[in-house]
């Protein structure tokens, strides 16, 4: 405050330190015992920015000490991460480590030395720093026009720090090239935010000799989900824990089964709570478009009544109960010509689009379309099961036809939910 020369200034950071010590007080609610332990360190250290600094360097050099205690935490991060992804049914064939792939191979410090050879003019030493000029490359390589980027200017890019280490994005670009190098396409699920570093590093490949960037590197960009009344900020330590997000989605689902489930056992209840309720948080986010703000409301996330996918698993459930009573076995002749009802029409018609959409959805990289048609389907059979009784049809070969519909329905829920990776439950 002493340094401040104005009120004005003094002012802003009087407001900047009260906003801090509010998150402090946050912080040490949630973890007592951890804040005070780290704050008792951190206090201790005497410089902790130049410790962190020193840290990044020697793990970036491969010291042994600092690759020991950055992958110690890493791997305990990871082993949480593959915790929550397991309950969502979610893994991956294989994990990167960015170390040994952009920085121990000396793939970084390549890719520094071929731009500066290819573009020596489009790099500039900055107080130590190299700098990569991404608007005059963009240009230079007709990219602004090609990619649509002519009203836009992009910042340049820091490739190293004066310190010798290197940033996220340059080392980025190693391990795409490394990516390219062993698939046609690669496709980059990473929030909009990064969307300036995305365009920075497209730039770079093309810099690089990289052909058909734009359509053989992809960014698949998804915006934030916001929950009403929560207010996040990962720099603050303000968020919320997908964990808890489903432990909440589970019991709001079970307290629903309990009301429906009258015959079912405990456990049975139990696994239907989970399956159901962990479906309902991957529905409610696969359903938006990922690059459209999202608002978290669990009226709508768990409805049984419409759009969700607890009304999409009881919509299936309804359908295996009509089979499960008739005794109705997939087979021999069906005359469909007995299927005359206008909701059943409707109905086929709207299964004969399933294959087509399919394809685009995996095409444009676009699984809300498959959310929202079984979400479509289910309105359609939900309105027809009210209507028609299937089981009591006396006419036999209407009645056969009419099961066909009910099992064809069923086949094609069963083939979208597997298509997003979405367990659906027999009883409800």
């Amino acid at each position: 405050l002493e340094a401040c020369k104005t009120d004005e200034e003094r002012l802003q950071l009087t407001k900047k330190i009260d906003e801090w010590v509010g998150v402090a007080y946050e912080l040490r609610e949630r973890e007592p015992s951890l804040f005070d332990e780290l704050l008792e360190k951190v206090s201790s250290d005497g410089d902790p920015r130049a410790i962190i600094s020193r840290l990044n360097k020697d793990y970036e050099e491969g010291v042994k000490g600092a690759v020991s205690e950055v992958r110690e935490l890493c791997n305990a991060v990871i082993e949480g991460f593959k915790q929550t992804l397991s309950r969502l049914w979610i893994s991956f064939d294989g994990w990167d480590w960015e170390s040994e792939i952009a920085v121990w191979s000396g793939a970084t410090e390549e890719i520094i030395r071929r731009m500066s050879e290819v573009a020596p003019w489009a790099i500039d030493d900055v107080e130590g720093a190299l700098v990569l000029n991404v608007d005059e490359v963009a240009s230079t390589l007709n990219l602004k026009e090609k990619w649509g980027l002519q009203s836009k200017e992009i910042p340049k890019l820091t490739l190293k720090r004066a310190d010798g280490t290197t940033l996220y994005t340059t080392r980025d670009i190693a391990y795409a090239l490394w990516k390219l190098k062993r698939a046609d396409k690669a496709i980059n699920v990473i929030g909009v935010e990064q969307s300036l570093a995305q365009l920075q590093l497209k730039v770079a490949l093309a810099l690089l000799g990289v052909r058909d960037v734009q359509e053989r590197y992809l960014h698949y960009a998804y915006e934030l989900v916001r929950l009403p009344g929560a207010k996040m900020s990962s720099r603050r330590g303000r968020y919320i824990a997908l964990d808890d997000l489903l432990n909440e989605a589970v019991e709001r689902v079970k307290a629903e089964v309990e009301k429906r489930g009258q015959a079912l056992s405990p456990d049975e209840k139990k696994e239907i709570s989970e399956v159901v309720g962990v479906g309902a948080v991957k529905y409610a986010l696969v359903s938006v478009t990922a690059s459209k703000p999202m608002v978290f409301r669990w009226d709508q996330v768990v409805n049984f009544e419409r759009n969700s996918f607890p009304f999409i698993n009881y919509t299936y459930v309804r359908a295996l109960g009509i089979l499960r009573k008739s005794g109705f076995q997939p087979g021999g002749d069906v005359d469909t010509s007995k299927l005359t009802d206008r909701q059943e029409r409707e109905m086929i018609i709207s299964m004969s689009k399933y294959p087509q959409m399919l394809v685009e959805a995996a095409d444009e990289l676009r699984p809300e379309i498959v959310a929202l048609y079984l979400n479509q389907l289910s309105e359609e059979f939900n309105s027809y099961y009210e209507r028609v009784n299937v089981i009591r049809e006396r006419d036999e070969e209407t009645r056969r036809a009419r099961l066909m519909l009910v099992y064809s329905i069923k086949t094609v829920m069963e083939s979208g939910a597997k298509a997003l990776n979405l367990r659906l439950v027999s009883r409800m």
